[in-house]
């Protein structure tokens, strides 16, 4: 891409995000290579960080998996973004990156500094207190103090990062002590990271994101404790805290909450660290008596939790991958495995009122919460979510997803048009690839283009072009977007777009009882397209016009000759996680301008 043409691009993207918000980036950029570091505040007062309370433990399900937790977290094992585990010494050695095999990627270095795991080995302690692990979380902690010293390491870097372990040193003391007021110190701690998310909050808002909600969330909780407990010292700076952090919190959740409950960052997964952010302040909120934030609020906290809701599968806790996943499960309450979404809501609906799940979780033992007494939540159904760009058709056994473009915001990945297909069950037939990694450029291209996703592909090229890691430009609008018509034995959606070079697509999709119908009407490739199917690995036979499987028979056909293949390709269901999946394609030549494939359930 030539000069002239990039600094084009470069404006008319930064006229679709906001000249207010670029211009509070370019500022905070300016600013960070000019003005001094921050200086530490100055020594922490002498004396423990977690108050011990013997309490007895709550009636949790998963018991001997916590206790099996904090015994891998005490023999210096850390589990990184909700999956593997690796060794990390005793004590953590903080500077490590996690990551395999690529060290430019910071998030493998922040990964033991957000203190997920500090929970857990309080949950542990609550459990078997003679086990040691209250002594394991004291050791960790203070040896991340001693070697990251205010503002002074990587781990300071991020505001979001700050408000993140800030969160779970505090739900630690919860669990540990209850409603008891915090010890002096990690009042101290608290003020600390309250001190580095401030500088930067209108930086935070500026990426319109999660750093808008975290930040602002972490702000506020630390206000509000301190209001509460840090006695005169503090009592000032907290005010203003809960203040900042009240005003910052409304506006974000104003702008980026989409009146369907869609968030602005077009993932399902960065979703959840929304409601999971909401909870903790609702939570830290009513924990200190801190006043209630404004009624639109919990409006569209409310619309954020029952989008979440038509996403998670009742049966497993399955979502869709779609969208950015960065391995987000910030505040763990549980031995849930990472994949099952259902504590989140569980919480959720028991902080803000809205309906009764049909469990708990043990999310709300811990921090001894009652669950809603409202009605049973209901199921997800046939939705259409048409500010964020979903839809969700469901027919007897299956249920499928359609993604179509709606660029009020950044996008973070080409999907546009992606189905995902399930069982009832909660098995995902059809897969979206994932993320990978924000660092390699290989992965970016790989898991966020266009050949990562159930779509057509026109050309072998991109219907955005990159502009850096986290920018593309030539955002598509959907059109003719239609439906979803519901019939007594079928539903029914269709959307289309067309991309900076010109070509359109146009996708419909039909469920019947155990089949599924998806046309796709193409126009404007100069060479050639072709339509990707992506599955989990198995056994895949090529059979007369398509393909086979245990679960399956995929039958493409098309106005013009096909080709068809079948690839080895990757998927990552989290963050720097490959796992080996397989693409069906069918490709056609120049000229066709229509597809159509029918998924018959076996």
């Amino acid at each position: 891409m030539n000069p002239a043409r990039r600094l084009m691009l470069i404006v008319q993207t930064a006229s679709r995000i906001g000249w207010r918000d670029v211009g509070a980036v370019a500022l905070h950029r300016a600013r960070a290579r000019l003005r001094p570091p921050m200086m530490p505040v100055g020594a922490l007062t002498k004396g423990p960080l977690f108050v011990d309370s013997p309490l007895p433990a709550p009636d949790v399900a998963d018991g001997d998996a916590t206790i099996a937790r904090g015994h891998r977290i005490a023999g210096g094992e850390l589990q990184i973004f909700g999956d593997d585990w690796v060794p990390m010494g005793m004590p953590f050695d903080w500077s490590r990156n996690v990551l395999p095999g690529d060290h430019r990627d910071i998030k493998g270095v922040w990964e033991a500094s957000r203190f997920i795991w500090a929970p857990d080995l309080a949950r542990a302690h609550r459990i078997d207190p003679q086990a040691g692990f209250l002594a394991t979380l004291d050791q960790l902690v203070e040896d991340w103090l001693a070697r990251n010293p205010d503002f002074g390491s990587p781990t300071w870097q991020c505001g979001q990062e700050a408000a993140m372990r800030m969160i779970n040193m505090l739900l630690s003391h919860r669990i540990l002590a209850g409603g008891a007021a915090i010890s002096a110190r990690l009042a101290d701690v608290v003020a600390r990271h309250a001190t580095r998310i401030k500088p930067t909050m209108a930086y935070a808002i500026a990426q319109q994101n999660n750093h808008a909600t975290s930040e602002a969330a972490g702000l506020f909780i630390a206000g509000a404790v301190l209001r509460r407990d840090g006695g005169d010292r503090y009592a000032e700076d907290a005010a203003r805290w809960i203040d900042i952090g009240r005003r910052s919190l409304e506006t974000a959740i104003a702008r980026l909450i989409f009146a369907d409950g869609g968030f602005s960052q077009y993932s399902v997964n960065y979703h959840r660290l929304l409601v999971d952010t909401l909870c903790q302040m609702e939570f830290w909120r009513r924990a200190t008596g801190t006043e209630p934030l404004s009624a639109e609020f919990q409006a569209s906290a409310r619309r954020a939790i029952d989008w979440l809701a038509a996403v998670v599968n009742p049966v497993t806790g399955a979502v869709p991958n779609l969208g950015h996943n960065d391995g987000a499960q910030l505040y763990r309450l549980g031995e849930a495995p990472y994949a099952d979404f259902r504590p989140t809501l569980a919480l959720a609906r028991a902080l803000f009122n809205d309906c009764s799940p049909a469990a708990a979780g043990d999310a709300l033992r811990w921090l001894g919460i009652e669950a809603s007494a409202g009605a049973a939540c209901g199921e997800p159904g046939t939705k259409l979510f048409r500010d964020w760009g979903l839809a969700r058709l469901e027919i007897p056994g299956s249920y499928a997803y359609l993604r179509f473009p709606v660029r009020r915001f950044r996008p973070g990945q080409a999907d546009m048009l992606h189905v995902d297909v399930w069982t009832a069950s909660g098995r995902n037939l059809l897969i979206d690839s994932g993320t990978l990694s924000y660092a390699d450029a290989a992965a970016i291209q790989d898991f966020a283009g266009s050949k990562a996703h159930n779509s057509v592909r026109f050309d072998d090229g991109e219907p955005m072009r990159r502009l850096g890691r986290f920018l593309l430009a030539d955002w598509p609008d959907a059109h003719d977007v239609t439906g979803p018509v519901i019939g007594d034995d079928a539903v029914q959606i269709s959307a289309g777009y067309r991309d900076y070079r010109g070509i359109t697509h146009h996708r419909t999709i039909e469920g019947r009882k155990g089949r599924w119908v998806i046309t796709d009407a193409i126009q404007g490739s100069r060479d050639s397209a072709e339509l990707r199917w992506h599955l989990p690995e198995q056994a895949v036979e090529q059979v007369e016009d398509g393909f086979a499987t245990a679960d399956m028979r995929i039958v493409v056909t098309a106005d013009a000759p096909l080709i068809f293949s079948i690839a080895t390709c990757f998927t990552s269901p989290t963050y720097g996680k490959r796992v080996p999946a397989l693409v069906l394609v069918a490709r056609v030549p120049h000229g066709a301008s229509m597809l159509r494939t029918e998924i018959e359930l076996t």
